[in-house]
Formats: structure tokens, sequence, C-alpha cells
């Protein structure tokens, strides 16, 4: 699947409505009516294009409005290994944050993908090793 430079399934589901509706409504007129009035084979492909492009378009604009109440997590947004998270960038959560909770989600923010009791063990994990005094 291609990379997005969005990731709103929010849009995705008006991008096919629109193109859905200015498939069949604004181009479908005329491919119909070049068909019935002068067909050549020029014709009868692009009718053939079009219909593959409107059926398709609808078909995924019902798929997303069918599933727009059904939270799901992206497709790109990966797993992250917690193996592969930097220390340092642990540490720097740490000490940054008095906090436990603003510690985890200051690492969630910068390694997108790590899950949240990963994270929170990765957080727990460095503040064992550190003294009470320290933080």
């Amino acid at each position: 699947m291609a990379v997005r430079w969005y990731d709103s399934e929010r849009l995705d589901r008006w991008y096919f409505t629109v193109a859905s509706v200015l498939l069949i409504v604004m181009i479908g007129p005329s491919q119909v009516g070049a068909v019935t009035s002068s067909p050549s084979a020029w014709d009868w492909v692009e009718f053939g294009i079009w219909v593959v492009a409107a059926v398709g378009s609808v078909v995924f604009a019902i798929r997303y409005w069918r599933n727009r109440n059904k939270p799901t997590q992206s497709s790109f947004a990966g797993s992250i290994d917690p193996a592969g998270v930097p220390v340092a960038d642990v540490q720097s959560a740490v000490s940054s944050h008095t906090q436990r909770i603003a510690a985890i989600k200051m690492l969630r923010e910068q390694h997108r993908g790590l899950g949240l009791k990963d994270a929170a063990d990765l957080v727990d994990t460095e503040l064992r090793r550190r003294e009470p005094g320290d933080m």
C-alpha cells in the first residue's frame, strides 16, 4: 500500500464520495451519450474505463461510510520493537518530565508505533534504574 502524506479515513471517505458524484453526474452523461449516439471502438473503451472508475469509486465510498464508526488502527502505523528505541531517548523523556505519564507520552510521540505498554515498560525500567532522588 502506498504511503500518503495524510492519514485520515475522513478525507478518504469524502474523496471517494465526491469522486463518485463527479464521475456519475458530470462525466457519466457524456460517456453514455457518446456510446449511444455514434459508437466507435474508442467510445466503448472510454465507456469501459468510466464504468470501472465509477463502480470502484462507489464501492470504496460505501466501504468507508460503512466503517466510519469502527475505529481501526492505521495500516501505515507499524509497530516498533521496544529494543529498537535508543536508551538516550528514554533517558531524555524521563529527564525532561517529572511525571511518569508525560514521559511515556513524549516517548510515544518520538517513536510512532511504539505501544503504550512497551513505552510504559521502558520508562519504568529507566525510573527503577535511577535513584529516587535523581528525578
